[in-house]
């Protein structure tokens, strides 16, 4: 979904069927291009908070995790060391109980930020889904080139 959407906007492809109010602004195409910069936006954001969590040398780091089949990524707590498994944000709170206070504000505010960030991410991808869903159900109006 996400992939359709940003060869859409990349090649340009459904001109015709996306913006039908073409040289207004105001098109579909005009919307698909920012979700998918949202979209693209959000994931730089979630690497570089992922890359923040590793440097502050804990036993624990934000991972960021991406299905292949759609392209939904989204950020995970995992351990770092030789186990790697994945801990819940419960599992992360019992762990960081005996953190000095600082750590455990950090912690906390990484996933707070990991939270907001997978939130978005899902929210950019529920609008991309509509405009397919619109597009692709919209009657094309294509007109004859005389060629």
């Amino acid at each position: 979904m996400a992939v359709w959407a940003a060869d859409t906007v990349a090649g340009r492809r459904c001109q015709d069927a996306v913006d039908t109010k073409g040289l207004k602004g105001r098109g579909t195409l005009i919307e698909l291009r920012h979700y998918v910069d949202k979209l693209a936006g959000i994931e730089r954001e979630m690497v570089d908070l992922s890359t923040l969590s590793k440097l502050a040398r804990t036993p624990v780091y934000l991972m960021v995790h991406r299905r292949g089949s759609t392209g939904y990524a989204f950020l995970r707590w995992r351990e770092s060391g030789a186990s790697k498994r994945h801990l819940s944000l419960e599992q992360i709170r019992k762990l960081v109980e005996g953190w000095p206070t600082e750590s455990r504000a950090w912690v906390e505010a990484m996933s707070q930020n990991a939270l907001s960030l997978n939130e978005a991410h899902l929210h950019a991808r529920d609008a991309l889904k509509k405009i397919r869903v619109d597009v692709l159900a919209r009657e094309q109006h294509v007109l004859p080139r005389v060629v």
